[in-house]
This record gives structure tokens, sequence and C-alpha cells, in this order.
């Protein structure tokens, strides 16, 4: 039976899970020898000894899980034979997990803890059994992959630059689009600013891993999608065939994986966040041929970075992770101002994605009843974003310090007013560059009036971020792409 190309998607995602399913395991065990557990001393002493007898299983499903997920993305019939056996570990595992918890009466009182312990539980047992369900399907199919299983050779099969090279890493950077690094630096950074976060170096070095976090999201997604990218977008080194897919998803998982790390190292909370953010990323292709779910779907993954910028500040300490008012009128005017990026974004890609099956908003519905939905989106972010500065300047401050960010969101203002008349006035999806480009400084220049209210010191760097956000989209290599 030949695989089709909605299969491949899934096999691929199915992969991508298996690897964050590593992650998440791995992480489970930096985290566990670093301290970590349920609060009191008698719990911690039970916990240790039960524990102790797990790393090397839990070692060895994490080594399964990845040899079982390159398999499946080279086709190969090992990679489902290891789904069969980490899936049935996992449950077996989980299993005797839920039941020690519940005997020894360790999930309650309920904790911030115990409800990671929890969710680790559940994940191995219903993860677990879902990959049992979906090996089995496979199984029963051919053992082998045939010849018209196998990917197509592509023209990104005859002279593609080779992974460690020189070239691989220029090509690579152009298909991280470095214009829209700020995208993602901005979410993680208001969410540090509204934290507790005190050592430079610490938020200088979280900085730059929201800041590369896009790049390598937008990078993996690019693997799996080349089909209507190769209509809207002939410019990127992977529809022209000078990078492999394959070689492109391992990087991007590979930075992401560490991204995701060096933050699971700040805050042991980052590995529910972090996990779910790559498991949003693998899945977003296919979502996506959804007009319902797009925009929303990728709203909430960049939503995630203000999260995990927060807790990443604070650390583990629950009682610094507090949801503040200022943090959740963040997080949805991210949501809100990314969401209406997506759906605008969809606006250049139109003929590409008609032709290709993916049913966005504006292929199903066209432009005008589109952009009614995209003002709806602007407006909440701007009111989230207003309210923000209101709950952060709940106590009088001093002229000086409210300068900047009035500033900044005033600029947002009209950057969004721009936009939106300009998003009312597209007729021709090649023109719609002009809207998208304010759609892009507004959610910038918002998320700098938070930033710069709850750290007034932090205005310079601001400043000098956004100045590097204009000269890198000027400099992007195609101008109707953003």
């Amino acid at each position: 039976m030949r695989e089709t190309a909605s299969y491949i998607s899934a096999r691929h995602i199915l992969a991508y899970l298996m690897f964050a399913g590593t992650l998440l395991d791995f992480a489970f065990w930096v985290v566990y020898f670093g301290g970590a557990g349920l609060s009191g001393e008698t719990n911690r002493q039970v916990i240790s000894v039960y524990e102790s007898a797990f790393p090397y299983a839990d070692i060895l499903i994490g080594f399964i899980l990845m040899v079982g997920g390159i398999g499946l993305i080279r086709c190969k019939h090992y990679g489902k034979l290891c789904l069969l056996i980490a899936s049935s570990m996992a449950v077996y595992l989980g299993i005797i997990d839920i039941t020690f918890y519940i005997r020894q009466g360790l999930y309650l009182p309920l904790s911030i803890s115990s409800i990671f312990e929890l969710f680790i539980n559940a994940a191995c047992v219903l993860g677990g059994t879902a990959g049992l369900l979906i090996a089995c399907r496979l199984l029963r199919e051919n053992n082998k992959y045939s010849s018209e299983d196998k990917p197509r050779t592509t023209a990104e099969d005859n002279h593609p630059a080779y992974i460690c090279s020189l070239s691989f890493l220029r090509l690579y950077v152009i298909t991280m689009r470095p214009y829209l690094f700020f995208v993602s630096g901005i979410a993680g950074i208001a969410g540090l600013a509204l934290s507790e976060l005190t050592s430079l170096a610490s938020g200088i070095m979280y900085a730059v891993i929201f800041l590369l976090s896009y790049g390598f999201g937008q990078a993996l997604t690019d693997s799996m999608q080349v089909d209507t990218d190769s209509l809207s977008s002939p410019y990127r080194p992977l529809v022209q065939g000078k990078i492999r897919r394959r070689d492109v998803a391992i990087v991007s998982l590979g930075g992401l994986f560490l991204s995701g790390f060096l933050l699971i190292l700040a805050s042991w909370i980052n590995i529910v966040l972090c996990t779910l953010a790559i498991i949003g990323l693998a899945s977003y292709t296919y979502i996506k041929r959804r007009w319902w779910a797009g925009p929303f779907y990728n709203a909430w993954i960049v939503a995630l970075l203000c999260l995990i910028g927060f807790v990443s500040g604070n650390g583990s300490a629950s009682e610094s992770n507090i949801i503040s008012p200022a943090l959740l009128l963040t997080v949805l005017a991210v949501f809100f101002a990314y969401a209406n990026f997506v759906l605008t974004g969809y606006y250049k890609d139109i003929s590409a994605d008609r032709t290709t099956g993916y049913l966005t908003m504006p292929v199903v519905f066209g432009f005008n009843i589109s952009a009614i939905v995209s003002d709806i989106f602007a407006i909440t972010a701007i009111i989230s974003t207003a309210l923000t500065l209101y709950y952060i300047y709940e106590d009088i401050a001093s002229l000086k310090e409210i300068l900047p960010p009035l500033i900044l969101i005033l600029a947002g203002l009209t950057m969004s007013i721009t936009a939106q008349r300009r998003l009312h006035q597209v007729i021709d999806e090649k023109k719609a560059y002009r809207a998208i480009t304010p759609v892009v400084h507004s959610f910038i220049l918002m998320l700098s009036a938070i930033t710069t209210a709850a750290r007034p010191n932090w205005t310079i760097s601001i400043i000098i971020l956004y100045a590097a956000f204009v000269f890198t989209l000027w400099l992007r290599p195609m101008k109707e792409q953003i």
C-alpha cells in the first residue's frame, strides 16, 4: 500500500513524540537526582528507596524510544518493534508507580510535586497504551516497507549539503528565519520580566534560548510541510533541495531538546511545559489543515514560552510560581497577538494552501470574514496588554518609569491599527505582507511595553532588541514572505 502524504506526516509526528518521551524520561531523572521530590523527610526517604530501583529501566526505555523514533523516520521495521517494546514497558512501570503511590498515600495532600508525579505516571500508562495500539496497527501491515512505501526521491536527495558542513549551517539559518527570532524571544522575556529573576547571566542565557526556539520550531515544521512551501516559498533551501528534510528535523529536535534540558535545570516544572511545547510543534502541520484550529493551536505553543520564562526566572519554589493577574493577562496578550499573526500569515499562502489541502480560515471563508476574526484577535490582545500595564502600575509610579512602556504600547497600537486597516484592503495574496509586517511589529512592541513596565532597568536592552528585529526583517531574503 502506497504511503500517503498524511501518513508520512503522521509517522513523523509519532517519531517526534517518541523523542519527546525520551526527553521527558531523562529529564525526570535529572530533576530527581538534583534533589526534587515530595516534601517531607518521611516521604523523601520512602520515595528514595523505591525510585532507586528504576533508573536503569527508565534509561532503557528512553534509549528504545529514541532508536524507535529514528526507525520510524527512516521507514525501518525496527521502529515499529521499538515502539511496541517501549510502550509495553511504560504501561508496566506506570502501573507499578501508581499502585505504590496510592498504597503509600503519597499523592495526598495534593501539591505541585504530587501533581507532577501523577502527571508522569498517567503519561506512562495512557501514552504507553496509545503506543501499544498504534504499534499493533502498524505491525498488522506489511512487515517491511515496500519500495513504494519509502519516501520518494526528491531534489533534496541530489546534492544536499552535508549536515556537519558550514554550507548546511548557512542554509539552516536561512530556514530558521532569524527575523522572527524576536517573536519567541520577547514572549519568553516578558515572562522573565514578571518573575523574580536576579541573575544577569541566567537571564541572558534564557533570552538566547527563547530567541532560538522559534527558529528551531520553524525549521521543524518546515520539514513537515514542504508541499505547500514549494508553492508559496520557493526560495527556501528545503524546497530547493539544498538540505535534507531528515537533517533539518534532526538538528531542530536536537536544538529543542537541548533548550528544554537547560530550562528544566532552572525549574522542574519546565519538564511538563517544554514537553507540551515540543509535542505541539511536532503536531502543528496536521492541525493546520483544520481552519478552526490552526491559529489557536500555534498560539498556545508560543504562549507557553511566557509561562516557561516565568517559572525559569523563579526556579522551582512553589511560593514564587503563583499566577498573578499580570502574568495571566500577559499570557492572553501573547496568545491572541500571535493567533492574529498566524491568521494574517495565512493570507500570503492561500493559493498554495488550497492546492495542497490546507483548509485554513482564509481558504475556507475568504478575506472578509477572516479579517473580522483578525480584528477580534487584535482588539483582545490590545486590551490584555493594557490591563497588564494597569496591574503592574497598581501603585503610583514615576513618570520616568511609565513613559517608555507608554510609548511602546502606543507604537504597538498604531502598528495594530495599520495592520488591520491594510488587512481589510487585501485583494491579492502577494500584497498580504503589507498587513502581516505591522502585525509582527505590534506583537513585539506590546510585549516590550509589558517587559519595560515590569523591569524598567531593561528598557535599553529591549530597545536594542527591537532595533535588531527591524534590521533583520529588512534583510529577509524574500519581501513577500514573513
